[in-house]
């Protein structure tokens, strides 16, 4: 997905990335930049779920970078996020970013780490709407 593309669908979509780390760039010693030490120190079990590995015991960079080498995990973790939708009706839906949703995706291309995270979007949506429709009106 180009760019342009990506931009213009995330506008629509309502989603926005946090962050963004390059595995291979970035966690590969144990010299780590703060963002990438703070999001896998304050987020680690969904960090490792995200990259499909298991969270070492131990809490340091050092584990955390034999692990990630270990498994040839060297692309990009991405913290999207996206409204919470509030005040849901049929066909719409009010929102705020004062309230939102964060999942982190991994994947070794940013363009397919972007098309997951339109995918997580739909279904994060589709998610509370249902459970919206669950609740009766004079509850909302």
């Amino acid at each position: 997905m180009k760019m342009k593309q990506i931009m213009s669908e995330f506008f629509d979509s309502a989603i926005r990335i946090e962050q963004i780390i390059h595995i291979g760039t970035m966690c590969m010693d144990d010299a780590w930049p703060d963002i990438a030490s703070e999001a896998f120190e304050s987020d680690a079990e969904d960090v490792f779920k995200a990259i499909g590995i298991c969270c070492p015991d131990q809490d340091d960079t050092e584990e955390w970078s034999q692990a990630l080498r270990d498994a040839c995990k060297m692309g990009w973790l991405v913290q999207f996020a996206t409204p919470v939708p509030s005040r849901i009706l049929k066909d719409s839906y009010s929102f705020s970013w004062g309230y939102y949703a964060t999942c982190w995706i991994y994947d070794d291309d940013f363009g397919n780490a972007c098309t997951k995270a339109l995918k997580w979007h739909e279904e994060f949506i589709a998610e509370k709407k249902a459970k919206a429709k669950s609740i009766p009106n004079d509850e909302q």
